[in-house]
């Protein structure tokens, strides 16, 4: 006896298709996350080795400057016009200054470089940074000469900025229970008051576009403070480098100064004329001084002043690098020294990578 079965084709045909379009809905999600897995994975490596490359750049950047070099095209008409060549610490600012604590910014073109990324990288001293292994004696357990009327009046406006109290009896407290030189600025996390720069440990330029200036887009860069653009444990030396002294610095002594490249180019060009190699800091100061920094040397606070390096000799540098591609950005932070190649010839150096941190 046969029985009629309506729809049973129609039932399985739609089963069918269902099975099937789950499978390749299936598939094809796990296609596209491995595609944009695979994609984000060379691009972050490609970010990475650019970030290498990077430094290569501020190593040329410390180099070009201050090379004993046959006479230049530009030295002989300065000759020829009665200007006196400029010597090699004024070739050095006039190169190193305009950028100091800014953002360069490098486009890469696919048709041009092979591929399309930002590059990025922002230049500092160490010299114009707090020493912390040359403030204090862990031996006697005392800080050395004029160190600790200079770091009360450094932590008090620390305090000022961030809110925080009894920062410098924090950080005494820190210097008298260790028995060794602090290895790395890190190290003052382990202060508790000091937790507020967990996040804010490496300085990285912030820039905002949105300010309009004059009916143009200006680049206004925010101001923050960062725990190892205050204090470093690299320099050999105690004092500060007054024309190198760090953004956090800067901010903590409300000295004004420019942040666009362009400006600060202009800047130094005119000041150049005004500097010399060793310089008597309180008649030199309102030449060249007052216009970088909007201040007298009056207002500098006398434990800063006595701090000042009246010799102008930078080694240690620090570059901070981001490199984009894509949606994926790298970023690191070294440590570079300056060095002469001999001692007998100081127009010459190479440049020696010390430390990195990948940020």
């Amino acid at each position: 006896m046969n029985q009629k079965q309506d729809g049973y084709i129609l039932l399985l045909t739609v089963m069918i298709i269902s099975i099937s379009v789950f499978l390749v809905t299936y598939i094809s999600n796990k296609s596209l996350v491995y595609i944009s897995f695979s994609k984000s994975v060379i691009n972050r490596q490609q970010a990475t080795v650019l970030a290498w490359g990077a430094l290569q750049i501020a190593t040329s950047q410390l180099q070009r400057v201050g090379l004993k070099e046959q006479e230049n095209e530009s030295d002989k008409s300065d000759k020829q016009n009665d200007k006196k060549p400029l010597s090699w610490e004024q070739k050095f600012l006039e190169a190193f200054f305009p950028s100091l604590h800014q953002w360069q910014t490098f486009k890469l073109k696919e048709g041009v470089e092979g591929i399309d990324a930002t590059i990025r990288i922002c230049l500092s001293c160490e010299e114009g940074k707090i020493n912390l292994n040359n403030i204090y004696d862990f031996k006697e357990k005392k800080f050395n000469n004029g160190a600790e009327k200079f770091l009360q009046d450094i932590f008090g406006r620390i305090e000022k900025k961030i809110g925080i109290q009894n920062l410098f009896a924090a950080f005494t407290t820190f210097l008298k229970e260790r028995q060794y030189n602090i290895q790395d600025v890190t190290e003052l996390l382990n202060i508790k008051e000091l937790h507020y720069f967990k996040n804010r440990i490496f300085y990285y330029p912030t820039i905002d576009d949105s300010t309009i200036a004059d009916g143009k887009k200006v680049n206004k860069q925010e101001k923050h403070l960062y725990l190892s653009d205050i204090f470093t444990t690299w320099p050999k030396k105690e004092t500060l480098q007054p024309l190198l002294l760090s953004s956090s610095l800067q901010l903590l002594l409300e000295f004004k100064g420019e942040n666009n490249i362009e400006s600060r180019k202009n800047m130094i060009e005119q000041q150049l004329e005004h500097f010399k190699p060793k310089l008597d800091l309180k008649t030199d100061w309102g030449l060249l001084f007052i216009p970088i920094y909007g201040i007298p040397w009056e207002a500098v606070p006398e434990g800063v002043r006595n701090k000042f390096n009246a010799t102008f000799e930078p080694a240690i540098f620090s570059v901070v690098v981001a490199t984009t591609v894509g949606e994926v950005t790298q970023r690191l932070l070294a440590l570079l020294e300056r060095v002469p190649t001999s001692q007998d010839d100081r127009y010459q150096f190479h440049v020696k990578l010390r430390k990195v941190y990948w940020l």
